[in-house]
């Protein structure tokens, strides 16, 4: 099949020209000959629409990160005054304070920490389980927080970590990546169901979450062989789905 010589995709041979940047096949565009005549201007011209982009997406994302805090902090005033005009008696106005901080923390805070590897999804378990733990406390009722919320948050956290783990260790591909990732849900929904009836009957058994495991093996078993028989045609996924 040709090659593109504009984006480098594989169009099939019935196509005139590129689907994926609309170049004439079998002939250089504009871009490329530009290239060819002056590499370093074009690579400037690149870097410095490279950098617009970033500065316009910040602040698109202060903007929102102000609006937000704004609403968030009105919210957490209102919830708080109604409380104090009662006497700090209304019990349920803890719910929706801890609930505020946790998505404000959730959404502003810890995105800080995405440059540190592993440090980002650390602190977003701690935080849920924080969150969950002060929920305990002002719901009442059985303590629901040791022996249910923190095991499903820890499974989870484990298996997310162990995902990243292998994923950067082998640098897998999308579909290596994918495929883990569904053998990660398939233990999660194992642990999840153990945890439940640990909780609710005292007794540590699996049913329904066979099922949810099991029917993710065909799926796995087929980006397996899809992804070794782009590897045998010397292609990739972007190549094969002009992506």
């Amino acid at each position: 099949m040709p090659i593109c010589k504009n984006c480098g995709v594989e169009v099939e041979s019935n196509y005139r020209t590129c689907p994926l940047c609309g170049a004439e096949l079998g002939a250089a565009t504009a871009r490329s000959e530009t290239a060819r005549a002056d590499p370093e201007t074009v690579g400037l011209k690149e870097a410095a629409q490279h950098t617009a982009i970033e500065a316009h997406d910040e602040k698109v994302r202060l903007l929102f990160q102000e609006v937000f805090g704004f609403i968030a902090l009105a919210a957490a005033v209102v919830v708080f005054a109604t409380d104090f005009a009662y006497g700090m008696k209304i019990t349920w106005s803890r719910i929706p304070l801890i609930s505020i901080g946790y998505i404000w923390l959730s959404i502003f805070m810890i995105p800080r920490l995405k440059r540190i590897p592993y440090l980002l999804p650390v602190a977003e378990l701690l935080t849920t389980a924080l969150f969950l733990y002060a929920l305990n406390l002002f719901t009442g009722g059985r303590n629901w927080f040791w022996e249910l919320a923190l095991p499903i948050v820890a499974a989870f956290g484990i298996l997310i970590l162990l995902t990243v783990f292998i994923i950067r260790l082998f640098k897998l591909s999308v579909l290596g990546g994918l495929a883990v990732g569904l053998i990660s849900a398939g233990l999660f929904t194992l642990c999840l169901e153990a945890i439940l009836n640990s909780f609710l009957h005292e007794q540590i058994w699996v049913s329904w979450s066979l099922v949810t495991a099991a029917s993710v093996v065909p799926i796995i078993a087929f980006l397996v062989s899809f992804e070794k028989r782009l590897k045998k045609r010397g292609s990739n996924l972007q190549k094969h789905f002009h992506v």
